[in-house]
């Protein structure tokens, strides 16, 4: 676990790499995400508005086994690669 504004974090992988330097839109709306608040980011593609959905889904995930822990629709093929 890592801290990020005093919210712990899951962190670890390629995830890891995102948080050498946070961008502006990922200091900004990460702690909210954490939280469960509902959250609109605008921004230009590469400013890491992935990065805020993944982690903070991540956090909010309390696993049971054999159940669906989240269900995640991409619109577009570029979202679904990533």
């Amino acid at each position: 676990m890592k801290r990020y504004g005093g919210y712990l974090l899951i962190l670890n992988g390629s995830l890891a790499a995102i948080f050498f330097g946070a961008t502006s839109v990922q200091h900004e709306c990460i702690p909210q995400a954490i939280l469960g608040m509902d959250v609109i980011c605008q921004a230009k593609s590469g400013m890491g508005k992935t990065a805020v959905f993944v982690l903070s889904t991540l956090q909010q995930i309390e696993p049971s086994p054999g159940q669906v822990s989240a269900l995640i629709l991409c619109h577009t093929r570029e979202l679904a690669y990533q």
